[in-house]
């Protein structure tokens, strides 16, 4: 497959948008209906609905949310993303959580993302969150 490299940085750089701007509408245009969304730090795996219904569940704890792309690799099926997020908490508490995330593309969507990150950084936002 050949990659559009300048659709795939368009739809990277609208991805980091949704982050640091909590939209979820807009989080739902870049997901294809068959996402999967495999968390690997908790080896959990989400379809499109329960992606989404978690961001929902966790951005409204974020405040003055900030990404920082380290690097970005276009790759034949999508990009890999390795960067920092930062954003606060209710209580002030500034999280910095480094991550990778894999992401495949189909049909100008998110068809896929596998992402790692630091358990330990996200300790505090987790405690706020009610179990699943």
């Amino acid at each position: 497959m050949t990659t559009d490299t300048t659709a795939v940085h368009a739809l990277a750089d609208r991805f980091v948008a949704v982050l640091e701007h909590g939209d979820e509408a807009e989080l739902a245009q870049l997901y294809h209906p068959d996402l999967r969304f495999t968390i690997r730090t908790a080896g959990a795996t989400y379809d499109r609905d329960a992606a989404l219904r978690n961001f929902r569940t966790m951005w409204p704890h974020l405040h003055d949310v900030e990404v920082e792309v380290v690097d970005r690799q276009i790759t034949e099926l999508g990009f890999l993303s390795q960067q920092v997020l930062r954003a606060t908490i209710a209580d002030g508490t500034r999280l910095s959580v480094p991550m990778c995330m894999i992401f495949q593309l189909r049909d100008g969507r998110i068809v896929r993302i596998d992402e790692y990150f630091d358990a330990a950084a996200v300790g505090p936002l987790a405690a706020l969150l009610p179990a699943a």
